[in-house]
């Protein structure tokens, strides 16, 4: 029994009588739960309500794949269940406690005893319930959040007019659309809205009433597809029913209600919609959905405006106008028996069919401007404007998802910039739509985790990478010039990890690369930078490429492995640019679109053995927050269930702290699977792939003509290139020449298939260019294995191993070298005969592909 104290306590309470306050307290009757105790569970029978007295509880939801969510939290003073105790809805959420909780509950059958002696209590009760559904913003999942909410409104006596912006479009069919729902808005006749997933349906329903008289009258909708409850039964009842039977149940339970007791999932009695909304409308999404045996039952309530419970034979009259939605033909529907023609003819009063969005491409401006004013006025953040180069990206898309689709793109746009005019970098439209979970997700391994969701991972490893970037061009630049153990660091060490660490986290190492944290340090404070500029952000990608390209050459014409200087001056260079675009531009402009390091391992990150992405079905259909675009989230301006994530994602696991729904995976995956399941191919990717071939191709036959210089000297005694003029001219004429090559073998006759040729065959030459770059500085790791005492003893570690049986393991590793190179060869092959079967390439061009694969392959063995 409640103490008065304890009553007091409680917002919905305060203020009433001692004769009230004694009704409550004989009315409530006190529960204990343990913390990580479930109070109830989504789906579960609701059939009554609780108030907090002590303690915190949190409401949860399940997401797509099967990850719980946090939604809401409440402490001392809430209550919660009400929809339960008021209409028998079921529970919309798990709710549990989070510290031992002590809680006051009221039944069904409670409060109707209680209402009887104090009736004040449900006016008062529906005064916090109105306000509660004004400030609403838990986060249900999709469609169950217009059904609480509708249920919410309908039981509140006074409601506030439905108010709805009128459906946008400049298109004739837009205005005519607009008449149309005038005109039905002042008939009660039953509607039928057809057009496809996504055309917004529920939309033109909310319009027909909201532009009517019953603009105050309750409003509720239902998805017949899914229907609460959710199926939450014990184990024993679903050995004994089907999952149709199941469906049928909750159909008929949701639009007729229930008695207590009269099925599965019935604890308390529950009103049905047909009931809550009498003088109102109720929505039925995806109508064609319903089962026979319901179809039969509205079928005769849209007779005679009388309907039953389950479980009951007492007629309840109601008068509902029934708008139904759906996506299918339904005159096909019922010419196949799967839906009641006379049940039809009643639905259709008047019929509203809505054209997909990629049939009026002229109204995406009006479109955006709507979802902009939508999204401000719901979220209360600041929306900019948006740039034609956006919106010519959104009238480029087909729109397979119509306007939901579209919504969806805006809402992450909006989170994207920041306040910002909206542009085409904000703009996702490579979402992943088609979703098959890997079978291994490393953050669902505890440990793992909880490691990774720490706010300091990976970020704190530039502690250490920046001193020790720092100490490394300081000691190139001003060390001793010959055998400067920086430079053996720094070719020798350094590069080998870079290009290992790919394989494990793809383009990680961005997420603690000290150039990037050198950069930021000069722009810390500031808040204002210029507009990067449009041409350098179009051709950004191809200065990356450049950029690799020239710096790959330099290091081999200027002999930087051998030469500290050089090697000290390219790391500052490198350094330099990003301070200097950082100054003017702003963080992370300098990765995004010119970083020449950045662009190599982009492009090598689809060789990785983990890959991080969304779920796209939980991003696409449940979020509404685009919290892991938002402020101080993806450094790079990702969302994680694009297919850019594949090329720019650092691993920076911002996404996976920020996202509430735990839709984010770190999944280990074949790396042939991830580059088949590419979608979006773009030919300067391709000739990176190319370029950066011929070019391990070009240094390393010039080395190994260097190292021959008896055989060279026999043919032509001036054929020994030593002058760097002359080395570039060779590294240009072999390289272009192999990239000549794989165009005209790409070209294979039919000319109209040169680019889709190149692209997907091209591409395919990424294992072999991979392991190529990677034996270049392995070889470097073994050659210069002989300094490996000399930096042992400069760290302190000489004691601690015995340095003459490390030296001659290092030259045992030779023998891995034309292996790794063979590896390369050989999933390059693969790749091009999987693709083959993927992609339209020519035949021909498939074969000459092959061939210029296999001997760039061997030529590797031979010469590494």
């Amino acid at each position: 029994m409640l103490s008065r104290e304890e009553i007091d306590k409680i917002p919905l309470f305060r203020g009433i009588s001692p004769e009230a306050a004694a009704h409550i307290a004989n009315h409530f009757s006190l529960r204990i739960f343990l913390p990580g105790e479930h109070i109830f569970l989504r789906g579960d029978p609701g059939h009554s309500m609780f108030v907090i007295l002590e303690g915190k509880v949190t409401g949860t939801l399940i997401n797509a794949e099967g990850a719980e969510y946090t939604i809401a939290n409440a402490r001392e003073g809430a209550f919660f269940g009400e929809l339960g105790l008021l209409a028998g809805e079921p529970r919309s959420a798990d709710v549990k406690a989070v510290t031992a909780v002590l809680a006051a509950e009221i039944d069904q059958e409670a409060y109707k005893s209680l209402i009887r002696v104090y009736p004040g209590f449900e006016s008062r009760l529906l005064q916090f319930l109105a306000k509660r559904v004004v400030k609403a913003k838990v986060q249900w999942q999709g469609d169950r959040v217009k059904s609480v909410k509708g249920i919410s409104r309908s039981l509140v006596s006074s409601r506030e007019p439905m108010e709805e912006d009128p459906f946008p479009g400049v298109t004739k069919w837009a205005q005519n659309l607009r008449n149309t729902i005038e005109e039905i808005a002042s008939t009660d006749a039953n509607v039928l809205i057809v057009g496809e997933a996504g055309t917004e349906k529920v939309l033109v329903a909310r319009l027909i009433v909201s532009k009517g008289e019953g603009s105050t009258l309750p409003f509720l909708f239902m998805n017949c597809s899914h229907p609460p409850p959710g199926g939450k039964v014990s184990s024993g009842a679903k050995g004994k029913y089907s999952s149709l039977s199941f469906t049928e149940e909750a159909q008929e339970s949701s639009l007729f209600g229930h008695e207590a007791g009269s099925t599965v999932y019935a604890r308390g009695w529950r009103r049905g919609y047909l009931d809550i909304a009498d003088t109102g409308t109720l929505v039925l999404d995806h109508v064609d959905h319903l089962t026979s045996k319901i179809q039969v039952l509205l079928l005769r309530y849209l007779q005679t405006s009388t309907f039953s419970r389950i479980g009951s034979s007492k007629q309840r009259k109601s008068k509902v106008r029934i708008i139904a939605t759906t996506t299918k033909d339904m005159e096909r529907l019922v010419e196949q028996g799967k839906f009641n023609g006379e049940l039809l003819e009643l639905l259709r009063g008047r019929v509203v069919t809505l054209i997909p969005l990629r049939e009026r491409k002229e109204d995406i401006p009006a479109i955006v401007q709507y979802f902009r004013t939508r999204y401000k006025r719901k979220h209360q953040d600041h929306v900019s404007g948006i740039s034609q180069g956006a919106i010519k990206v959104l009238a480029g898309h087909g729109w397979p998802f119509n306007s939901a689709e579209l919504k969806q793109v805006l809402g992450q746009a909006v989170a994207a910039s920041q306040g910002k005019d909206i542009e085409e970098e904000h703009i996702f439209l490579d979402i992943r739509r088609s979703w098959a979970p890997a079978k291994i997700n490393l953050l669902k391994v505890e440990k793992i985790g909880k490691f990774l969701r720490h706010p300091m991972v990976p970020g704190a490893l530039r502690f250490i990478t920046v001193p020790f970037f720092i100490l490394l061009i300081v000691y190139t630049l001003f060390g001793p010039r010959e055998h400067n153990l920086g430079n053996v660091v720094a070719w020798s060490l350094l590069w080998p990890f870079l290009l290992l660490s790919i394989v494990f986290s793809g383009r990680g190492f961005c997420a603690y690369c000290p150039i990037s944290a050198v950069s930021n340090a000069f722009v810390y404070a500031r808040k204002k930078f210029l507009p990067f500029p449009g041409v350098l952000k179009k051709y950004g990608i191809w200065i990356g490429i450049v950029a690799f390209v020239s710096v790959f050459w330099i290091e081999h014409v200027t002999e930087a492995f051998s030469n500290a200087r050089v090697t000290g001056r390219i790391f500052l260079s490198i350094t330099g640019g990003a301070i200097i675009t950082a100054l003017f531009f702003g963080k992370r402009i300098w990765c995004l679109h010119i970083c020449p390091l950045g662009r190599m391992l982009g492009e090598f990150a689809v060789l990785s053995l983990t890959e991080l992405r969304g779920n796209s079905k939980v991003c696409v259909y449940q979020c509404e927050t685009h919290a892991c675009l938002k402020e101080k989230s993806c450094p790079m301006g990702l969302h994680p269930s694009t297919e850019r994530t594949r090329h720019d994602c650092i691993l920076c696991f911002a996404c996976v702290r920020k996202c509430k729904q735990r839709s984010v995976h770190l999944d280990v995956l074949p790396p042939h699977q991830r580059i088949l399941a590419m979608k979006s191919w773009d030919i300067s990717r391709t000739t990176f792939v190319v370029l950066l071939t011929g070019s391990v191709l070009a240094s390393q036959t010039l080395r190994w003509l260097d190292n021959h210089k008896a055989f060279t000297a026999s043919i032509n005694p001036e054929a020994h290139l030593r002058a760097p003029w002359e080395t570039l001219l060779a590294l240009s004429v072999i390289t272009i020449g192999f990239t000549a090559l794989t165009f005209a073998a790409s070209a294979a006759k039919k000319f109209t298939t040169w680019s889709q040729n190149f692209v997907y065959a091209g591409y395919t030459y990424l294992p072999l260019a991979f392991f190529g770059l990677f034996d270049i500085y392995f070889r470097q790791f073994i050659t210069q294995g002989s300094e490996i005492p000399r930096l042992l003893e400069l760290f302190g570690l000489r004691d601690f191993t015995n340095p003459p049986q490390i030296t001659p393991t290092l030259v045992t590793l030779h023998g891995l070298l034309p292996a790794l190179a063979l590896t390369g060869g050989v999933l390059s092959l693969y790749l091009l005969r999987k693709l083959r079967h993927q992609y339209p390439l020519h035949p021909l061009s498939y074969r000459l592909h092959q061939v210029i694969i296999s001997l760039t392959c061997l030529v590797f063995i031979f010469i590494f």
